[in-house]
Parts: structure tokens; C-alpha cells; sequence
């Protein structure tokens, strides 16, 4: 086979892997869910930038993702979220699909309040590894939900969901003492990210929802602690692969090229006849 015939072959090879789904590495990670309960099902007076925030849902989520078994573990069995966007909104006893998004840092998204941010994100692992209980009482969850918020709204190293001068606060509506809680875990939280020596849980996520069909609206992203990998496998998304494809298959043909050249340079002129 000449060079000419090689360099289609590869290029065709190459072409394959594309048609085979090699592109399907990037895609990312659905999560089909049923949105089952909330704990409590109550809430408070929130403030969000100024804006009165109506805080009826404000403790733990609860989900089921079993009807669903192509989730990724452990989404396709019961588990427990809080929201990370105010902005949007969900319903209890309606099914709903997300993005998984195991970099924490980058939710949520789109949101006035969002990314948190890399330290935000160690903050919330902080949260998650110190406090997170999802059999705790009413009052744990609401001041963990709270807590969620603070760190996603206010930032890294603001301690308090009661500072009227921050981004997001309570105005009215929540006991007490969930709000005492939330502001000693965020404090806790905070110390131990900025220190680096609390305990941690590194398999924080964010599953962000998608757009509603119809509307300019999202459904409202959540955090949850999912697996992430241990090992990180390279992603090239279609569009990527594709530019590769179309670059490599054009060295070959420069390197094609240039072989050729070689050889009529080195062919040897022919004698003349007498």
C-alpha cells in the first residue's frame, strides 16, 4: 500500500472511533430524578440582594432515583440534596433531570450568586464533612440548607446568615436556634477551609438543572454528596475531536507530501538515447 493509501486508511480509522462513540466521553452525566419530599416543609422571610426571597422550602430535599436505572450510582436508589440557587424553583412530586457536575467550584450555573469559586467550594466540603446529617432534626436541616446558601451567596469566610448587610439573610420566619446553627457550622466551615485542617467530604457535587422546555428558566441546581472518580480520564468533546482529527489527518498528508518529494528528488534522470 503506498502513502497516499495509508494516510486514508488512518484518516478513515480515525473517523470510525468518532462514529463508535469515542466523543461520548464528554458528555456529560445525566441524573433523572423524582423530587419525593421535604424536610421540613416550611420555611421563612429570606433576602437575596435586596429582594424578598419566600422561604417555603427551606431544609433537606429528598429524591428517588430508582425508576431511573441508567443514574450513575448512587443516584439510581434514595438520596438527599439541598438547593444552591435561590433563583430557581422545583416541586415536590414531579421528576426532574440534571447535569452531574462533580467540580464543585463551577456551581451553580447559571446564578447571580454563582460559581462559588474554588475556596467557597472547599468550604461547603468543610460544611458537608463536619455537620451534614440527613436523620438530623428540623431545626439541623434548615440550618444546614441555610448554611448552603450562605456559603453560595455571601462567599468564603462570611459567617452569617442574620448580617443584613451581606447578599443573602434571614429576615424573619426561622427558628432561632437553626439560625444559631447555621451561623456556628458556617463559622466551623470556614475555619476548617481556610486552615486546611478540618474533615472534609471531597465527593461534594452539584447537579445542575437543565432548561426547562419552553421557558428561559432552570431547574433549580442542587449539592449532594455523589462519587467522584478517582481517576480522571481525558475528555475531548466532539467538537474537539473532530479538530484533532482534521490536524492529524492533515500532518500526514504534509508528512506524505514531503516523503513524496523526497522520492522524485532521488529518482535518478533517466539516460538519453542515442
Amino acid at each position: 500500500m503506498n502513502s497516499v493509501g495509508k494516510t486514508k486508511l488512518l484518516c478513515a480509522a480515525l473517523a470510525a472511533l468518532v462514529s463508535l462513540g469515542f466523543g461520548k466521553l464528554s458528555q456529560a452525566q445525566l441524573v433523572t430524578a423524582d423530587l419525593t419530599g421535604l424536610t421540613p416543609f416550611s420555611g421563612g422571610m429570606l433576602s437575596l440582594d435586596g429582594h424578598n426571597v419566600d422561604g417555603d422550602g427551606v431544609g433537606q430535599l429528598s429524591w428517588d432515583g430508582s425508576p431511573y436505572p441508567s443514574n450513575p450510582a448512587p443516584f439510581n436508589s434514595t438520596f438527599n440534596t439541598y438547593c444552591l440557587d435561590l433563583n430557581d424553583s422545583i416541586s415536590v412530586g414531579q421528576t426532574f433531570t440534571f447535569d452531574l457536575d462533580t467540580d464543585l467550584a463551577t456551581a451553580p450555573k447559571p446564578s447571580a450568586g454563582g460559581p462559588m469559586g474554588t475556596n467557597a467550594a472547599r468550604e461547603m466540603q468543610a460544611l458537608y464533612g463536619e455537620h451534614f446529617n440527613p436523620n438530623g432534626s428540623d431545626d439541623d436541616l434548615q440550618a444546614f440548607q441555610l448554611a448552603v446558601w450562605g456559603i453560595v451567596y455571601n462567599g468564603f469566610g462570611n459567617v452569617s446568615v442574620t448580617d443584613t448587610s451581606d447578599h443573602f439573610f434571614v429576615e424573619n420566619g426561622i427558628d432561632s436556634n437553626a439560625l444559631a446553627l447555621a451561623n456556628n457550622w458556617l463559622q466551623q466551615a470556614f475555619v476548617s477551609a481556610d486552615t486546611d485542617t478540618g474533615t472534609f467530604n471531597d465527593n461534594v457535587v452539584a447537579l445542575i438543572g437543565q432548561t426547562i422546555p419552553g421557558t428561559d428558566s432552570s431547574v433549580q441546581d442542587q449539592v449532594v454528596i455523589g462519587i467522584i472518580p478517582t481517576t480522571s480520564v481525558p475528555e475531548i468533546n466532539a467538537s474537539g475531536f473532530v479538530s484533532l482529527l482534521l490536524v492529524l489527518c492533515g500532518a500526514f498528508a504534509l508528512l506524505e507530501g514531503a516523503d513524496q518529494t523526497r522520492l522524485l528528488r532521488r529518482r535518478p534522470i533517466a539516460a538519453a538515447s542515442h
